[in-house]
């Protein structure tokens, strides 16, 4: 409900307060008092109509000023020869191309059937059938309808339109898809074709890696028929002629051990006839003859035992002579067999036994 409305520098009005009744305000007066303005600035805060700057108050410097209570919410307006402003509890909103803001209609929605000047025919009586029913509509809003009804008919013309473009389109091509029908067949022996081509592919690598396989084979055959093995058969027979003297040697060593072993026995009998011989309980004469007599058959016995030894020496160095020599012509023998002739390698065990193989 409208309570109150203030005028400043607006026609007639510099500065005029006006608070309304809760039920019917009248304004009465003679003519040129300013009745008119107050409709008219109504007018103009709610509907922007009419349009202009010839409201603002004649010599003023000043923008005109419309204040109004709806309520409990105040609003102004200002108007300056260029520029229309509300003002909505802090918020400016300019009223752009004469329109108001919908914030400003929400406040008290009035348009322009609801104020009507002194020289306005009566409402709907004086009208023509056409005018009145822009009015109703106007009132009840249904032009709104109206817009919406054209809008969706124009839509609909300029869809059909583009469908049946669309339409014609879609017949020229299927025209000329039918030309190229063979192509899926195409499509499917390329198909075909690009997978034997990738088989193809993959056979070359397996073929070049095989034939660098054979080349490398090759090459090792070569290699392999240019080494020589040594006489098998000769170096067997050396091999058995050591093995044979290294049986004669460990006989010989037994006997030797042996011999050491008597000659270590003696020697500790030789020790306990001297400690008998010094023992000065012994006073029998005959007693002493006959030890001296066992002492002397002793002594022989290891005189042959020390020529014994010697000669047994003397065999051990010829021996050791004779191993040494055989040692040397086995590793001249065995020198070398290692060493590929060839390449100058050294041969592994498993090359070794693959050539044995082989001879």
């Amino acid at each position: 409900m409208l309570k109150s409305l203030n005028l400043k520098n607006f026609q007639s009005h510099k500065d005029t307060h006006i608070e309304f009744a809760d039920g019917v305000t009248a304004f009465y007066g003679t003519s040129h008092n300013g009745k008119s303005s107050i409709f008219r600035a109504l007018s103009l805060f709610f509907t922007q109509r009419p349009k202009g700057a010839r409201y603002i108050r004649r010599n003023q410097k000043e923008a005109c000023q419309i204040a109004v209570e709806v309520d409990n919410i105040k609003a102004l307006f200002k108007r300056t020869p260029t520029t229309g402003t509300y003002v909505l509890e802090g918020q400016e909103f300019t009223a752009l191309q004469g329109n108001v803001p919908q914030e400003i209609s929400n406040i008290l929605p009035l348009n322009d059937l609801n104020i009507s000047s002194q020289h306005d025919p009566f409402f709907l009586i004086m009208d023509t059938a056409g005018k009145a029913a822009t009015k109703i509509n106007s009132a009840t809003h249904l032009e709104k309808a109206d817009d919406l009804i054209k809008n969706i008919s124009s839509e609909l013309r300029e869809v059909k339109q583009r469908a049946k473009i669309h339409q014609e389109n879609i017949d020229k091509w299927e025209e000329e898809l039918e030309k190229y029908q063979c192509v899926l067949r195409y499509e499917k022996q390329l198909k075909k074709a690009l997978s034997f081509e990738r088989r193809c592919l993959v056979l070359r690598e397996d073929k070049s890696r095989l034939n660098s396989l054979l080349i490398a084979l090759s090459h090792s055959t070569e290699l392999i028929e240019k080494v020589i093995i040594p006489d098998i058969e000769a170096l067997g027979d050396t091999i058995e002629k050591i093995i044979k003297l290294r049986d004669e040697n460990q006989s010989k060593h037994r006997k030797l051990s042996a011999l050491v072993k008597n000659i270590k026995h003696a020697e500790e009998v030789i020790d306990k006839i001297d400690s008998m011989v010094d023992v000065p309980c012994l006073e029998d004469i005959d007693e002493t003859v006959k030890r001296q007599e066992w002492l002397s058959k002793r002594a022989n016995m290891l005189d042959s035992f020390i020529y014994d030894v010697g000669v047994f020496e003397k065999g051990i160095k010829n021996i050791s002579g004779d191993i040494n020599r055989l040692q040397k012509e086995l590793d001249k023998s065995l020198s070398g067999l290692d060493i590929c002739d060839n390449c100058g390698q050294v041969l592994t065990e498993e090359a070794i036994e693959y050539m044995m193989e082989k001879s």
